[in-house]
């Protein structure tokens, strides 16, 4: 596929239903020092503040934000990160990426709409393999569309910037990847601490480490504005914790 010219990117592969694989590229993201900058400059709406653990027990897990000690530097274990679900995945078939972190939120959305299958939960080969989970209501989208439309320059010159500052991005997967978030639309992204994202990543990978009743009983509670919300809404950040632990 073709992209502007605008720094490292990230290749993502998902495989066609037609055969073949379709390879979209995941925009640039800011590093911890660019994201100060900006900050300091305030030429983004960034948050002020990064999210980090404040216990590290299961049994009273917790997060909470915390102001930034200085605008000069990151805080050494932050990350920036989407609060959306884009994680990590390994395809061992494409071990030559030595970056082995893909954006693959939008890539599997477009995956099922190309199969008209939804992914089965879990199954960490879908993308390579294709989706086998129930079929989607819409009817599938030929390849056609997502080689010549989806994946190319198809798009007019002139319009409408995704954000102030963006490029002008004339291929639509370039111009989703950059609503999302990008090094030149930075408003999405937030500082996490290290810990916190590497578990985020796990459970968007599919780990179910809370069983789902047990998890579905933990958020009526603590929506019903009793005593207990507060407790069982510290119940819900358990599988983060135990995620965490168990990759140690």
């Amino acid at each position: 596929m073709i992209l502007e010219k605008r720094g490292p990117k990230r290749p993502f592969p998902w495989k066609l239903l037609g055969g073949g694989f379709l390879f979209q590229e995941s925009l640039a993201y800011l590093s911890g020092t660019q994201y100060m900058r900006q900050l300091r400059l305030r030429i983004r709406d960034l948050s002020g503040q990064w999210w980090r653990m404040s216990t590290r027990r299961c049994s009273t897990p917790r997060l909470e934000p915390t102001d930034f000690e200085t605008l000069d530097n990151p805080p050494p274990t932050g990350q920036v990160e989407h609060p959306l679900p884009v994680s990590v995945i390994y395809l061992p078939i494409y071990l030559t990426f030595t970056d082995a972190s893909k954006l693959f939120f939008l890539s599997v959305f477009v995956q099922s709409a190309n199969w008209g299958r939804l992914p089965q939960p879990r199954y960490r080969r879908v993308y390579t393999e294709g989706p086998s989970g129930p079929p989607t209501r819409n009817p599938a989208i030929p390849d056609g569309y997502w080689r010549d439309v989806w994946a190319r320059r198809s798009l007019p010159a002139g319009l409408p910037r995704v954000s102030p500052t963006s490029p002008d991005i004339r291929s639509p997967v370039g111009r989703s990847y950059e609503r999302w978030g990008s090094n030149t639309n930075a408003d999405h992204f937030l500082f996490l601490q290290d810990a916190v994202n590497a578990a985020k990543g796990q459970l968007e990978v599919f780990k179910s480490p809370m069983d789902l009743k047990k998890f579905r009983g933990h958020l009526a509670d603590a929506v019903s504005g009793s005593d207990t919300d507060e407790h069982s809404a510290e119940l819900l950040l358990m599988p983060l914790r135990e995620v965490r632990f168990s990759l140690v």
